[in-house]
């Protein structure tokens, strides 16, 4: 099963007005899909390092969680060609899925909580915690102020 983070670029508008001879300073925050050029994911406490490649047409990433650990870490590079990074923790738990004779069992998990550092991040929410065998599902949306 893949947990799948989505990216949202926030955008902050400020506005003035003139209402009768007094100025109204107002703040909007606008939500929108954002593309990377070519945004990757290291894992960094498996034993064997994976790396998960995005690509500039989808908004998000598929990446594996770990049955054997209650937590996982990965970076996150925006663009490959670039050193800016952040660091995802995700914290979750594991059971076991019978799916059919001849399938055999999986792995479903929930995501108990993510943390995040803010280099590019602003934030985060957790959508759906529980990481099934639905392939629509965008578990982790990270949010990130428009530079």
């Amino acid at each position: 099963m893949l947990s799948r983070v989505s990216f949202e670029i926030k955008d902050s508008i400020h506005v003035d007005t003139l209402i009768d001879s007094v100025y109204v300073d107002t703040t909007f925050v606008q939500y929108r899909d954002t593309l990377f050029k070519s945004p990757v994911m290291v894992s960094l406490n498996m034993p064997q390092n994976l790396m998960v490649y995005g690509n500039a047409v989808n908004n998000f990433m598929g990446f594996p969680l770990n049955p054997d650990s209650g937590r996982i870490l990965y970076t996150l590079r925006y663009d490959s060609t670039r050193t800016l990074q952040d660091t995802l923790t995700y914290f979750y738990h594991s059971s076991v899925h019978f799916i059919s004779n001849a399938c055999g069992f999986t792995h479903f998990y929930h995501i108990d909580s993510v943390r995040t550092t803010r280099n590019l991040i602003d934030s985060f929410v957790i959508n759906e915690a529980d990481v099934t065998d639905k392939a629509s599902d965008r578990h982790v949306t990270l949010y990130f102020f428009n530079q």
